[in-house]
């Protein structure tokens, strides 16, 4: 599978959300990091851990997830903001081109996004498809 191996940190606090998405990258045979419930730590997790892409919800129990999104841009680890509002644009200029998945969304579009940012060909998942 093209995501095999690949390293992904997941910021959700969306307990049942987090765990459908640590499973949908698991049958990709990701290595999931978190789900991280807490900006803290996810900002931990941004820092000093070899990822090799993340999904960030943006907001995590009421805080921003931009500090952590502004480190891992600052590493070069590619990134996705999931959000039920879209895009933002009152975000920093250099974070406008983060794709954005608008919640709910299906299993099939968010392994999509991920091969996007990482430029591997995808092999989506096929039925039942499961929304977050």
């Amino acid at each position: 599978m093209s995501l095999s191996g690949k390293r992904i940190l997941v910021a959700e606090d969306e307990m049942l959300v987090g765990l459908l998405l640590e499973e949908a990258l698991l049958r990709q045979n990701c290595t999931v990091l978190g789900p991280m419930s807490t900006l803290a730590q996810t900002l931990e997790a941004a820092g000093t851990l070899p990822l090799d892409a993340a999904i960030l919800d943006r907001n995590l129990r009421g805080e921003d997830v931009l500090p952590a999104a502004e480190i891992l841009y600052g590493r070069g680890i590619p990134l996705l903001f999931c959000s039920g509002y879209g895009q933002d644009p009152h975000l920093p200029p250099h974070l406008r081109t983060v794709p954005v998945l608008l919640k709910p969304y299906l299993e099939a579009g968010m392994i999509a996004a991920i091969c996007g940012l990482l430029r591997e060909p995808c092999q989506l998942p096929g039925p039942p498809a499961n929304t977050f």
